[in-house]
């Protein structure tokens, strides 16, 4: 009776496990509680230390900039990288200097520096096939990258199916395996008489 007792305890506090395990070392770099958790603090430093390492090597003064507000206030440092972010993804709200010249440029050129009115109205075609040109590649990608998502999404279902039919086998694979390690006995060092 006392092994079933002990098996019908350690069974039901097995879901509670995640919330007593301990991280053997610290983090370096402590961060928030929440991304602690979620294992995102390491990766996102990763992210930073690249992008600065990047930035050293293109504008080594704006690195310089960012490594001294890193250091003397890092509240503002976080909030400026978050819209630096936020402006790359936002599709072109940074400055014309950051951003480049368009991929276009030479064809909108054209346009302007037409000496004719037929001259602007073929360089304009020109323009419209060029625009048609990147949609169709944009949209493309996209389709490319959706049908890689109902791909993975199809193996995931067929998985979760799966595991749903043989749920009962698994909980008792991992039961079987918890308990074997249970009930091996522990082997103390031979000693030294």
């Amino acid at each position: 009776m006392k092994p079933l007792t002990h098996t019908l305890l350690l069974a039901s506090l097995l879901p509670l496990a995640p919330l007593f395990a301990q991280n053997p070392e610290p983090s370096p770099n402590p961060q928030s509680p929440r991304a602690e958790q979620q294992g995102q603090g390491r990766k996102k430093n990763h992210m930073v230390d690249h992008y600065l390492e990047k930035l050293k090597n293109e504008t080594p003064e704006e690195y310089e900039r960012l490594k001294t507000l890193r250091q003397e206030n890092p509240q503002a440092f976080r909030l400026e990288l978050r819209q630096k972010a936020y402006n790359k993804g936002a599709g072109g709200r940074r400055s014309v200097s950051q951003r480049g010249p368009h991929p276009l440029q030479e064809h909108i050129d054209a346009v302007k520096n037409a000496d004719s009115p037929e001259a602007k109205q073929a360089a304009i075609v020109t323009l419209r096939a060029k625009i048609a040109e990147q949609v169709e590649n944009n949209l493309a990608e996209r389709e490319v990258a959706i049908e890689k998502f109902r791909k993975r999404l199809k193996q995931l279902e067929a998985q979760n199916e799966n595991e749903r039919a043989h749920e009962s086998e698994i909980i008792d694979h991992h039961l079987q395996r918890l308990l074997k390690t249970i009930d091996q006995p522990t082997t103390s060092p031979p000693s030294s008489e």
